[in-house]
């Protein structure tokens, strides 16, 4: 209310399993989703959700000046050279970013539509109800731009998630989303290979034990296993590192954008000790851990002291809830099934209205029947006394 958001509660839920290998998970998912709807008392409610990167395919084009009722039929054009599938097998939107030297810039952002229905199928099967579907990386854009409005020079929010990281280059209005599959996950696997157990035990011995090795003069740690960890997830950090280098490199080539002056870190691979110290070393730019409850007040119910450790993985939350505002990019990919029942329910006053109508007229019609059919009556008995 009164165009601020208030976190009331939160909850999260662990997937077991490596997640670049098990598909989408449908089952886990929908176990995972009618949990967390449990926790939070959510069942019988409409709900936003956002669409994982992994599944996602953005591009961010230029266009010359154009009208307005030209720009759908161009940027359909980009959206198929964009997509390397038919668009009839897509749910996509875009969103116009500005202009800049004379040309408009226009966020392209497409979802296959068979994953999109075993996300949607998750979801509705915890009986919840789909109210707006966004694009992770976009919800946190739009987290970023509520809570960090007055940062100036390009920024950069690196979002570390399981199968994928996220890079969001952000300069005023001006945005640009990169992904790349290397995430905790990846990490995870090159843990499992090196030291020679399962994924699911390298994933619970990188939370409890993990850190990334700061190398050079630091000291070893001094337990063998636990350094040895250590520096494998340095390597696979090291790697990460390369492709975020070779998407700035892009996005400053390719689309004109700035050289970073400060990155933000989100997402839950980023929790390891450690990483912001060795990504700051790396890009030489100041690193901070992404605050998307910075301009968010905080219900009684929320653990303060949790939450402080957590909120850099709140950024998709918190860029759902503000599409109950205005937001700069206001993206809509949901299934044509939820957008047909929309079309319906936007209807609905009009058929409402329709029907009443109809209803008057034949009410009328029968009113006047009635008294005709009385008046009729009063004249035949009078006809037959004569």
């Amino acid at each position: 209310g009164k165009g601020s958001l208030l976190l009331k509660e939160y909850a999260f839920t662990e997937m077991s399993g490596d997640p670049t290998t098990d598909g989408t998970r449908r089952f886990a998912l929908a176990d995972a989703v009618k949990q967390l709807a449990t926790a939070i008392r959510a069942t019988d409610g409409d709900v936003n959700y956002a669409v994982p990167g992994q599944y996602l395919i953005a591009k961010f084009v230029k266009l010359p000046a154009l009208a307005e009722d030209q720009v759908d039929k161009i940027v359909g054009f980009e959206a198929q050279q964009a997509v390397p599938f038919p668009l009839n097998e897509t749910v996509w939107d875009y969103q116009l970013m500005g202009k800049s030297g004379g040309e408009m810039e226009v966020g392209i952002v497409a979802v296959r539509s068979e994953h999109l229905g075993d996300l949607n199928a998750a979801v509705e099967g915890a009986g919840l109800t789909t109210r707006i579907v966004d694009a992770a990386p976009v919800a946190l854009y739009n987290a970023f731009r509520y809570n960090y409005s007055s940062d100036n020079g390009c920024s950069l929010l690196i979002d570390l998630g399981a199968r994928t990281t996220n890079l969001i280059f952000i300069e005023g209005r001006r945005a640009f989303i990169s992904s790349f599959q290397t995430g905790g996950a990846s990490i995870s696997q090159s843990i499992a290979k090196e030291m020679g157990m399962d994924y699911d035990t390298a994933e619970q011995r990188k939370v409890a034990e993990g850190f990334v090795n700061l190398g050079g003069n630091y000291e070893d740690h001094e337990d063998p296993e636990i350094d040895a960890m250590s520096k494998v997830i340095r390597n696979a950090l090291a790697r990460i590192h390369g492709e975020i280098v070779r998407r700035t490199n892009a996005y400053r080539q390719q689309q004109g954008g700035g050289a970073p002056v400060i990155a933000y870190l989100a997402g839950a691979g980023s929790s390891l000790p450690y990483v912001k110290e060795v990504i700051e070393e790396k890009l030489r730019i100041p690193v901070e851990y992404f605050n998307p409850l910075k301009n968010v007040n905080v219900g009684p119910r929320v653990d303060v002291e949790r939450i402080s450790q957590e909120a850099h993985t709140l950024g998709e939350l918190v860029g759902l809830a503000l599409r109950e505002m205005a937001c700069p990019m206001e993206l809509d990919l949901a299934p044509k099934s939820v957008q047909a029942s929309r079309d319906v329910g936007n209807r609905k006053p009009f058929l409402y209205t329709a029907a009443a109508a109809l209803f008057a007229s034949l009410l009328g019609v029968w009113l006047y029947n009635s008294s005709a059919a009385s008046g009729y009556d009063k004249q035949r008995l009078a006809v037959q006394n004569k």
